[in-house]
């Protein structure tokens, strides 16, 4: 297993820059990078989804869709770890990122949304 720690404000933001190659206010970066806990994995998926799916999800609009997913966390990250086979030191930003893009992939096959 490799430990991978969070980074600080300013290279979280310069990550996201990077990996969204698209305009964004300082103020939404920064609390994106605060909300998925400044670790490169989430930020790196979020980035990546929110690219892919531009302009019809900006940072302002991932960060309301973390904000509305907060019920759907708790049940997820409440199952059974065992199940799961999830680190306990695994940051919930993380889960959370996959979770918002699972939903979307189920909504693309017409399927109903994980809750």
């Amino acid at each position: 297993m490799i430990a991978v720690s969070p980074i600080d404000e300013e290279h979280s933001v310069v990550l996201l820059e990077k990996k969204l190659r698209q305009q964004a206010d300082r103020i939404d970066l920064v609390a994106l990078a605060s909300t998925l806990e400044y670790m490169p994995l989430a930020i790196a998926q979020a980035a990546a989804y929110i690219k892919q799916r531009a302009p019809r999800c900006s940072v302002p609009q991932y960060l309301e869709q973390l904000e509305r997913s907060d019920r759907s966390k708790t049940d997820l990250l409440s199952a059974n770890s065992e199940e799961l086979r999830r680190d306990n030191e695994a940051k919930n930003s993380i889960i959370l990122t996959w979770q918002i893009s699972f939903e979307h992939i189920h909504q693309l096959e017409g399927r109903p949304r994980i809750s």
